[in-house]
C-alpha cells in the first residue's frame, strides 16, 4: 500500500496530489477533444470530496441512466423483486402500505456499500456508489412529490 493520497484520475498511479500523471498528461495532449478524457482530467484536479461526488454524478446522470432508464421505473422494479423475494422467505407484503417502494429500494442498495465498506473502508467505488445512490433517492422523491404520492 501506498503513502500517496491520490490517485491518477486516468489510470490511477498513486500521486502526492490531486491530477493526472506525467504519462497520461502526454497521452490526454493527443485525445484532448474528447469528452470523457476531458471530464477525467478535471475531476482529477477536485479535492477528494468534489472528486466523488463528481464521480457519482457521472454514474446516476450518464450512461446508467441510458442502460436502465429513470430512477423512479428503476427502483419500484428493484423493489418489486425485493418483494417478491421476502414473500418466497414467508414474509408476506401483500399490504401496499406495508411492502418496498422505490425509495426503500434505493436505501436498502446504499445499505449494501455501506456494509461492503465496513469490510473495505478505503473501497473509494463504494463511497460513489452511496452518494449516487442518494442522488437517486432525491429524484425519486422529486417524482413522487410531482404525482402527489406519500410512499413510494
Amino acid at each position: 500500500m501506498t503513502d500517496r493520497p491520490y490517485n491518477c484520475g486516468l489510470c490511477a498511479t498513486p500521486l502526492d496530489a490531486p491530477g493526472i500523471c506525467r504519462e497520461c498528461a502526454v497521452c490526454h495532449r493527443t485525445v484532448a477533444d474528447q469528452p470523457a478524457v476531458a471530464d477525467l482530467v478535471r475531476a482529477a484536479t477536485l479535492d477528494p470530496k468534489t472528486e466523488l461526488l463528481e464521480a457519482a454524478r457521472r454514474a446516476v446522470c450518464g450512461q446508467r441512466r441510458t442502460d436502465y432508464g429513470d430512477a423512479l421505473t428503476s427502483f419500484t422494479a428493484t423493489a418489486d423483486l425485493f418483494n417478491a423475494y421476502l414473500r418466497a422467505r414467508g414474509i408476506d407484503y401483500t399490504d401496499p402500505e406495508q411492502g418496498m417502494g422505490a425509495r426503500d429500494a434505493a436505501i436498502l442498495m446504499a445499505l449494501v456499500k455501506i456494509a461492503r465498506l465496513a469490510h473495505a473502508p478505503e473501497h473509494h467505488d463504494s463511497k460513489v456508489d452511496i452518494a449516487g445512490y442518494a442522488a437517486v433517492l432525491a429524484e425519486i422523491d422529486a417524482e413522487l412529490a410531482k404525482k402527489g404520492v406519500n410512499r413510494g
